[in-house]
């Protein structure tokens, strides 16, 4: 199963986030996509081609709303306000980008009806566009995430990236944060 975002959404191609900069594969994939011209690069719910492939292979594809980005998230990008839900996605990143990723594409895929949420699955993420993370997870709700027997757990943490820190020594995961510090 692949869980990806909402319809309209992708990414400019202009300078690129400190991971397209400073992880090589990335930073030659960005130089691929600006010779060919391009300016932005849409996500899997606006690639028919992509999806097609996928499809063909037997993957099912879930588009929603990422629950760690959404009215909340603009609400704190563009007015300053912060939440509670900034605070989990924060926690996450102490773990590494992945991990949020891994976990709250299990709570979507759970919303979506795609897994069950009295079994475990394996959910995988990643920084960017590059798979690096995986867990044991038994799923939930997102409405039900902290609930006391319905609730999530992560089981088990298969692999995360050892560290996220960067050539230019900044970590990774908060590259995209304002003020990140240089440790």
């Amino acid at each position: 199963m692949c869980v990806t975002f909402r319809a309209g959404g992708g990414f400019g191609i202009s300078g690129g986030s400190r991971p397209w900069r400073e992880i090589p594969e990335l930073r030659e994939r960005m130089e691929r996509w600006r010779k060919a011209g391009l300016r932005r690069i849409s996500f899997l719910s606006d690639r028919p081609d992509v999806k097609d492939k996928l499809r063909k292979l037997g993957v099912e594809i879930v588009v929603a709303t990422d629950l760690g980005a959404d009215i909340e998230h603009s609400m704190a990008r563009d007015l300053g306000v912060r939440s509670p839900k900034t605070v989990m996605n924060e926690t996450f990143y102490l773990f590494c980008p992945g991990l949020k990723v891994a976990v709250l594409s299990a709570v979507t895929a759970a919303d979506a009806g795609a897994v069950p949420v009295d079994r475990e699955v394996v959910s995988m993420g990643g920084t960017e566009q590059g798979l690096d993370t995986a867990i044991v997870v038994k799923p939930a709700y997102s409405d039900e995430m902290f609930h006391p027997q319905r609730g999530l757990e992560i089981r088990e943490i298969i692999c995360k990236p050892r560290t996220m820190m960067g050539p230019s020594g900044f970590y990774l995961s908060r590259a995209w944060a304002s003020g990140a510090q240089k440790v």
